[in-house]
């Protein structure tokens, strides 16, 4: 993935034009004969571009196809404390784990690209420390941004569910609660058909996090750190997105290479 920088470097490079040198015409305007015009069409230089841009997209792919077990799943990965991988389509940006706890059932569904690709959640640590160092005062801003995972517990006796919108903080392994959704009917969490999505977004999941009663905040947390939502998990999650990513990158630099061959 280290590659992704050296390469828009390159593509910024060869995008790059030169400055075309303007003609003065000095000769006088002579009347010219009519001129008779070929109806066959003009050949651009675009087998050339596409032979390059094919070339390009090679090498990129067999960069990222030095890293090791890049195509594969690592063991190490494939599973972690009951949970395992359920759903991964190498098209999709969708990931689902799941993990069965006899009367529960936990289900983690996380989009792998706004993960590892989207805006990172707040991180105002620089900002903090320059305000300690000049003496002043820094009271760090809420984190309101949306939720990256969905960490969600299904009741099976009574076929209720609880899911958690999550937001990670992979500098430090800690998570923010960003809001909860009850669900009367596990089907409508399980869905995905889009009038289902469309429900469940237009759904009440609370107040944020933090204007719940301290007492409440710290019993929620707790109950998520017993379904196994710690520092550890957080960890698995971002080495298992990473990977996942990088692999769904891959597959869409192939895909580009067989348009343009």
């Amino acid at each position: 993935m280290l590659s992704r920088a050296c390469t828009k470097t390159l593509l910024k490079s060869t995008l790059k034009t030169q400055p075309i040198a303007a003609k003065i015409l000095t000769k006088p305007f002579t009347a010219q004969a009519l001129r008779t015009f070929s109806a066959a069409p003009v050949r651009l230089n675009k087998d050339s571009e596409t032979s390059k841009l094919v070339e390009i997209l090679k090498e990129e792919i067999q960069v990222e196809l030095e890293e090791p077990e890049v195509t594969t799943i690592p063991e190490k990965l494939a599973e972690y404390d009951g949970f395992s991988i359920v759903k991964n389509d190498i098209n999709s940006v969708n990931l689902h784990l799941i993990k069965d706890k006899g009367d529960e059932e936990i289900h983690v569904f996380i989009d792998v690209d706004e993960l590892i690709n989207g805006p990172d959640v707040l991180d105002q640590g620089v900002e903090g420390e320059e305000a300690v160092a000049e003496g002043e005062e820094f009271e760090p801003m809420e984190d309101l941004s949306p939720a990256k995972i969905q960490f969600a517990v299904i009741d099976k006796n009574k076929n209720t569910a609880l899911s958690f919108g999550i937001n990670p903080d992979f500098t430090t392994g800690d998570f923010t609660v960003q809001n909860i959704l009850p669900f009367s009917d596990t089907s409508l969490l399980l869905s995905e058909k889009a009038d289902d999505f469309l429900k469940k977004d237009l759904s009440y999941a609370g107040p944020q996090f933090s204007n719940l009663d301290e007492n409440l905040q710290h019993a929620l947390l707790q109950y998520l750190h017993s379904r196994g939502l710690n520092v550890e998990f957080v960890e698995y999650i971002q080495d298992l997105a990473t990977h996942l990513e990088n692999q769904k990158y891959i597959n869409w630099l192939d895909s580009l290479q067989k348009f343009f061959k």
